[in-house]
Formats: C-alpha cells, sequence, structure tokens
C-alpha cells in the first residue's frame, strides 16, 4: 500500500535545507512518518540517518536513508553515532511503546536517553536544532479540554495516591529537560505535543484493537455517554509539524526557539465513535467485505455493552492501589486498567493548536471524511501484515502477494 506524503505546504515558514539530519526511534510508527516527510522533498535535508533498537521495521530503501542499531541509553554509543553523522537537525522521537513498554523502560529511554542526547550536544557546536516529541499525556491538569501549551505537566515522581503512570511523567521530565536545554546563541529547541497519533502502521493502539475487535462475536464495551470528545492527529500531520519547528529553529523565527506546540488534525472527533469505526473496519476485512462501505454500513451496527462510568473510575482506582500495596509501586496496571485509560474512556482530551497555527502556520489535513479514510487505510495494512505473519510461521503460500513488512 503506497503512502502518500505531501511536500511542505506552508510557504509562511522559511524552508532552509535541514542538512544531516539524525532522527532517534526512526523505526517506530511516528519516525516512519517522519522519515517519509524529509524523503520525500529533495531540497528539506542533506541526508536522514536513523537511530532505533530495532532497525529490522518500518525501513524506507532510500540513497539518502542510513540505518543504525543504537541505544540512546548508552551514551558511549550515542557519542559515537553523533561524531560519525555530524547532524545539523535532531528529530528526538524515541519512546517505549505507551501501551506495551514495560516498567522501567520509560525512564531509561524518556529521561536518561534524553540526558544523555541534551549532554553530548552541549559538546558539539555542530548541532544547531533539537526538536522533541512529547504526548498529551504530559499534562498534568484535571480537566482534559482544549488544553494549551501553558497548562501545568506532570512532575517527576509524582505523588503515589495520583495514580501517575511511569511513562506520563517521564515522558513530562524529558519534555521539560528539552525546553530548558534551549540557548540564545547555541542550541535551539522545540517540543511537539501531539495529540492522538493515528494512521498507517500504527503499532500502539490499532495493535491492541485488532486484539480485542477481531472476535466479531465480541461486543464493544463502551464506558461512560460516549459522547467524550478526543483531538487526534494523522502521523502524516504529526510529521509535518516536526519539520516546521526544526525549519524555524533554523531560520530564526521569533516565538519558536524553546517553545512547545500542541498539534492536532484540527477537528476533534467523538472517541467512541472512532472506536466503533475501527471495529467495523477490522470486522469487515474479516469477513471478506470492502472496507469502505462496511465501515460506513457497520459503525451503528457495531455490538456495544454500556459501563457507567464510575465503574470504571473505582476499577481503576483499586487496582491501581492493590498494585501499589502489593509491589510497592514496581508494577503498575495496563494503559487499560490505569487511571489515565478511565480519564480517557470517560472525559474530553482535546488540545488548543491556535500556537502552532500562527507561529509555525501549521495546517492540517483533517475532517473526519479524510479521518474515515486513514482508519481504513491503516486497518487494512495492519490487516495484511498479520496475514502475512501467519503465512510465514505456518511456512504457507495460499497464492496471495506476499506483503513486505519494513
Amino acid at each position: 500500500m503506497a503512502l502518500t506524503v505531501k511536500p511542505n505546504i506552508y510557504p509562511s515558514v522559511p524552508t532552509p535545507s535541514l542538512g544531516k539530519v539524525l532522527i532517534t526511534g526512526g523505526c517506530g510508527f511516528l519516525g516512519y512518518h517522519l522519515v517519509a516527510r524529509l524523503l520525500s522533498d529533495a531540497d528539506c535535508c542533506e541526508h536522514v540517518y536513523i537511530i532505533d533498537r530495532d532497525v529490522s521495521r518500518n525501513i524506507h530503501t532510500h540513497e539518502k536513508a542510513t540505518y543504525i542499531t543504537a541505544s540512546i541509553a548508552e551514551g558511549k554509543d550515542l557519542s559515537v553515532v553523533l561524531d560519525r553523522v555530524r547532524p545539523v537537525t535532531i528529530f528526538h522521537a524515541a519512546s517505549p511503546n505507551a501501551t506495551y513498554g514495560r516498567r522501567g523502560d520509560y525512564y531509561r529511554t524518556n529521561v536518561v536517553g534524553t540526558q544523555n542526547i541534551l549532554a553530548l550536544v552541549r559538546e558539539r557546536s555542530y548541532v544547531k536544532a533539537l526538536v522533541y516529541t512529547s504526548s498529551g499525556d504530559v499534562y498534568a491538569t484535571r480537566h482534559h479540554k482544549m488544553l494549551k501549551e501553558t497548562d501545568p505537566t506532570w512532575d517527576p515522581n509524582p505523588w503515589p495516591w495520583k495514580g501517575v503512570t511511569e511513562y506520563e511523567w517521564t515522558k513530562a521530565l524529558a519534555h521539560r529537560l528539552v525546553l530548558q536545554a534551549n540557548t540564545k546563541e547555541g542550541l535551539k529547541t522545540a517540543v511537539i505535543i501531539p495529540a492522538h497519533i493515528y494512521g498507517l502502521r500504527d503499532s500502539q493502539a490499532l495493535s491492541l484493537m485488532f486484539d480485542m475487535f477481531e472476535d466479531p462475536r465480541k461486543p464493544v464495551f463502551q464506558v461512560g455517554n460516549g459522547q467524550n470528545m478526543a483531538s487526534f492527529v494523522e502521523a502524516g500531520n504529526c510529521a509535518e509539524a516536526h519539520v516546521l519547528a526544526a525549519q524555524a529553529l533554523l531560520s530564526g523565527v521569533k516565538g519558536v526557539p524553546g517553545q512547545a506546540f500542541n498539534v492536532s488534525d484540527g477537528e476533534d472527533i467523538p472517541l467512541w465513535w472512532h472506536t466503533r469505526l475501527v471495529c467495523a473496519t477490522i470486522r469487515g476485512l474479516g469477513l471478506g467485505k470492502d472496507p469502505i462501505s462496511h465501515s460506513k454500513m457497520g459503525v451503528a451496527k457495531v455490538k456495544v455493552r454500556h459501563i457507567p462510568g464510575w465503574a470504571m473510575w473505582l476499577v481503576a482506582r483499586v487496582v491501581w492501589w492493590m498494585l501499589l500495596v502489593s509491589t510497592a509501586g514496581y508494577v503498575q496496571p495496563p494503559p487499560a486498567l490505569s487511571c489515565n485509560g478511565a480519564s480517557w474512556c470517560t472525559e474530553d482530551h482535546t488540545v488548543d493548536i491556535e500556537k502552532v497555527r500562527k507561529v509555525l502556520g501549521y495546517r492540517p489535513e483533517g475532517n473526519r471524511e479524510r479521518h474515515e479514510a486513514v482508519v481504513r487505510q491503516a486497518a487494512e495494512w495492519e490487516w495484511e501484515r498479520r496475514k502475512s505473519l501467519n503465512r510465514d510461521q505456518n511456512g504457507t503460500n495460499d497464492g496471495e502477494r506476499d506483503l513486505k513488512v519494513k
């Protein structure tokens, strides 16, 4: 399945070459789209170097792309990479999977890894700009409606009764470290705060939804009244925002260095409508039906079971305290049973993107129709990927085309 990536469409923002570019976590979901965006424009950069712990996935075969196996948590390895590459621009997108990550790995990558990058970059004047990928989960507000970049973020090691996971507060700490690393004469930094990212090659939320919804006999368990809105950002739009930020840093655009920017598609979507859309699309593929027509008809037909919002919150709190007492906080609940998970299920989670529109000239491609199209494309790709893996594991070939996943 071809991925269409448009070159820069925001003429209001200067577009200097980013020089040699280094991307951490470039084989991840967002990293793949960021590399694609850079390679889609011949004048955007000189060369793209991608470092990741696993460079066997999400690979672009391109003369201007070089993949390097390395961990940002290992300072010595990172130092060697920097001296070899000598990047002008760094996109720091590495982070453990928020859905399937392991406790301890979040701190090692998000905090130690970020500290390593910043310490090494300070010693290397050839690095001019660094853009960090944060998360909407860094916000520490009680409400999550139309959040602004000035809203507070989580402190390191928050009090246990707040129910904050390691992923949330380590991302917030890295977010803060990058903003503080900005200097007047040397390194320029900026932070992109994505809304919920979705799109082609989603290895987090979509993969989890396939596990949950593939069986058409199982209902969707909706928590709360289903009216809560959420901001989403398609991975290509998110990648574009990163590039705009880097170009603005190198061009000396005022209001960018040392600043954070919320990013979304610009049109908020009911969370549970999105969930039912994904479910209907997955089940349409399973039935061998056209994903476009089936998802349109199937959203309203998805069998739904309702769970009161207060019940979800009660379960999340009980599970949190049971694990806190029994494991001294070492084991944390899975995202679906966390306080953050309960909040996402029952409350609005939207962001204000006026700042990124005004300062960077960000104009996302986003509406409900396009949202549907992207979801269908992503689900179809994941379906084909799983079929390919099953064929490889079974050692059979059913005559269908193999999907090469790189």
